[in-house]
């Protein structure tokens, strides 16, 4: 998920399912005036076909939902493990194809989903970050407590390990720096098998 384009080649030569297309507004003719400039110059089109959409108003006949929600249902769906396990033969061969599911309250959950998941996708950087503490307060300021020390000397990691056999929420980041209270969740986030964050501790050095 992006709020911007990306390049053609994101994720090896990837290809884009856009919420919006935007077409240079033209008006038929040569010379000065065949262009429109300011607000209008660009006219946004939906990402989501009439077709596509319609077969989804068919499947839940009375209610009322937009292209909008179409599209953050379509990425609620390709985010669910459940469906991710049971297509996994088809994804690795082609394009998803997208189910429609019994109920339209169950749609609007998935799309409420898809809609949250797009927002931390894309400003992940913006969200208020987990209250991670370091177990000197003095360290504040590092200047405080670098004294001569370069910030490369100071900084510098060796081996991170935790602070106590079993206990994952303190981790020794060096002889300068303790990280306490992570909170367990932070190792929810798995990579190829194993927490991100453990990753990082055992290779970062």
């Amino acid at each position: 998920m992006s709020d911007s384009i990306t390049d053609f080649h994101f994720l090896d030569t990837g290809q884009a399912f856009p919420l919006k297309t935007f077409k240079k507004n033209t008006v038929e003719g040569e010379g000065l005036f065949n262009t429109t400039e300011g607000s209008d110059k660009y006219i946004a089109h939906d990402g989501i076909s009439d077709e596509g959409f319609a077969h989804f108003q068919s499947a839940y006949k009375g209610a009322s939902f937009t292209k909008e929600d179409l599209f953050y249902y379509i990425y609620g769906i390709l985010h669910s493990p459940e469906y991710k396990e049971r297509f996994q033969n088809n994804l690795i061969k082609e394009l998803p194809r997208i189910p429609t599911v019994k109920k339209c309250d169950v749609f609007m959950a998935f799309s409420e989903a898809g809609r949250k998941l797009g927002e931390l996708h894309v400003n992940y950087e913006e969200i208020e970050p987990f209250p991670v503490n370091f177990k000197d307060a003095g360290l504040g300021d590092f200047s405080l407590v670098m004294g001569s020390a370069t910030p490369e000397a100071f900084f510098r990691v060796k081996k991170m390990t935790f602070a106590k056999k079993g206990d994952k929420s303190s981790v020794i980041y060096n002889g300068n720096i303790t990280m306490t209270d992570i909170p367990l969740e932070a190792y929810d986030y798995v990579v190829n098998g194993r927490s991100a964050l453990e990753w990082v501790i055992d290779r970062q050095q």
